[in-house]
């Protein structure tokens, strides 16, 4: 039989609302669940977790006391890998997301998503457009799920009772959302 040699990995967890975090959340949890099986799958060991909590997708890679902490762990300890739930858990703003990307590139650190996507593959023009194309929608959902938050926001954080949602799933997963009043099925218009 033959062993597998271990791997050292670090997880990256960040949770970008103050409501989300907590013993009674999900989000940190979510996010442990899905880097623990990819780390199992792909033979890596976690020896190490960091952490950003209430920080937002778009806040500066070199503002995030957590991914500061990461930086001085890799340079201390010779990790080479950063798991992450999925790219939006590392930005949601593709300038951000670059940075960080380049950052971590020039220290010879891969980042992997749960999912197995290597957020740094630059050796594949393909693989970094879409990389780039992922970041962007994301940064749009982003953009447009808070534009309409503060639109209809009230005192329960609730749209108005006579809105309805309209509501569609692309292709690439993202579900975009626009409140409209008095609208019935077949005024949905998606934005």
């Amino acid at each position: 039989m033959m062993v597998r040699e271990s791997k050292s990995a670090i997880a990256y967890l960040r949770t970008s609302s103050a409501a989300s975090i907590g013993q009674d959340k999900d989000s940190a949890r979510r996010q442990r669940v899905a880097i623990a099986a990819f780390a199992k799958r792909e033979g890596y060991k976690l020896v190490g977790e960091f952490n950003d909590e209430a920080v937002s997708g778009v806040d500066a890679i070199e503002t995030r006391p957590g991914f500061a902490a990461l930086l001085d762990q890799i340079e201390g300890n010779g990790v080479r890998t950063v798991i992450v739930e999925d790219a939006s858990r590392f930005a949601r703003h593709v300038l951000t997301q670059e940075l960080g990307v380049v950052a971590l590139k020039e220290r010879g650190v891969q980042v992997f998503t749960a999912g197995g996507d290597e957020l740094t593959a630059t050796d594949d023009p393909s693989k970094v457009m879409v990389r780039q194309m992922m970041a962007a929608f994301a940064q749009f959902e982003k953009g447009a799920w808070s534009r309409n938050w503060r639109r209809h926001a009230d005192a329960s954080a609730k749209p108005p009772a006579s809105a309805k949602a309209a509501r569609v799933t692309a292709s690439f997963g993202l579900r975009l959302s626009r409140w409209r009043r008095g609208c019935d099925a077949r005024q949905r218009r998606v934005v």
